[in-house]
């Protein structure tokens, strides 16, 4: 944590601004922060994570969740989910709480993808904040009803013992 304060105070000193670009492989997660100091009040800034999407990880990991954290000195944030191959935008759902604001979509399909973060500088020596991408399991129905077998299985159990200790507690 403190070495976290550190390099923040450092990076305040350098009065650098730069944006970054985050390979992330999924599925998986990951977690960045993106500084723009220096910047000036009012100015607005665009940042990109590049997502890289294999087959497999489709099969595996079709929901993928943006949740922003820390935020300083930065306000209006918008997110927009860019599909490199088919230059076509993905629709997103936000969802703001009192703990953040996070995003969510889904990836139809394997390949390269864009998140764009934008946002509006308002403090007087630039802004920063952490920004956090997961990526989770979406079940097949096949899943679904697996559960539900299970849970079945795991009632009709129950009440079989249910039945039988009263019948060996008589029986002593």
């Amino acid at each position: 944590m403190l070495r976290k304060i550190l390099f923040l105070v450092l990076m305040l000193g350098a009065g650098q601004v730069f944006a970054d670009v985050t390979v992330v492989d999924v599925p998986g997660e990951a977690s960045t922060t993106f500084l723009h100091l220096g910047a000036a009040q009012g100015s607005t800034f665009t940042d990109t994570w590049s997502l890289d999407i294999t087959d497999e990880a489709v099969a595996v990991a079709g929901a993928v969740s943006l949740s922003l954290a820390k935020t300083y000195g930065i306000t209006d944030f918008a997110l927009s989910v860019y599909d490199v191959a088919t230059s076509t935008y993905l629709a997103v759902t936000e969802l703001v709480t009192d703990s953040g604001t996070f995003w969510s979509f889904t990836i139809p399909s394997s390949g390269l993808y864009d998140l764009l973060i934008s946002g509006t500088i308002s403090g007087s020596s630039g802004g920063a904040y952490v920004a956090g991408i997961v990526t989770a399991a979406i079940p097949e129905p096949g899943v679904y009803l697996l559960i539900l077998v299970g849970l079945v299985g795991l009632f009709i159990s129950k009440r079989q013992r249910s039945t039988r200790i009263p019948t060996m507690m008589q029986a002593a």
